[in-house]
């Protein structure tokens, strides 16, 4: 990731204008898999639907809320395969099914209580689903 500001200046007869454009570089493959995200400093790509990502490290993720994550090749732009570090587990998703997760370990879905947890230091929410013994539950507890 990388960042450049370019500087633009013009003259139309005696005016003289300047403006700046910032351009930031990405890593295409973060991009292929991210379609239609906004692009900020320091790396953060924001995708319509899966929210804050760090994706520069492809296949390995950092999600504001999910810590890190590894996404497997099999993934395309609405469906993810990741492997939770924070839950060690595999979980899969898709752009209308999300925050609902499939939990592989568990062969259960989940509801993930979105902005819940920061992926490092506060746990996230999820709400299992499991007949008459749904519950929410936090993450280090499943």
């Amino acid at each position: 990731t990388g960042a450049v500001r370019i500087e633009v200046t013009g003259t139309n007869g005696s005016t003289t204008a300047t403006f700046q454009i910032d351009v930031i570089a990405y890593n295409p493959a973060a991009l292929d898999l991210f379609p239609s995200s906004t692009i900020y400093p320091g790396g953060w790509l924001e995708n319509s639907w899966f929210d804050w990502v760090a994706a520069e490290e492809i296949p390995f993720i950092t999600h504001l809320n999910h810590g890190y994550q590894y996404v497997d090749e099999s993934s395309t732009t609405t469906t993810l395969f990741l492997y939770d570090f924070n839950l060690e587990t595999w979980l899969y998703t898709t752009s209308t099914l999300y925050p609902n997760m499939y939990n592989f370990d568990l062969g259960k879905w989940m509801f993930y209580l979105k902005e819940s947890g920061n992926g490092f230091t506060e746990d996230r929410w999820f709400w299992i689903y499991d007949g008459d013994n749904s519950r929410w539950v936090r993450e280090s507890e499943i």
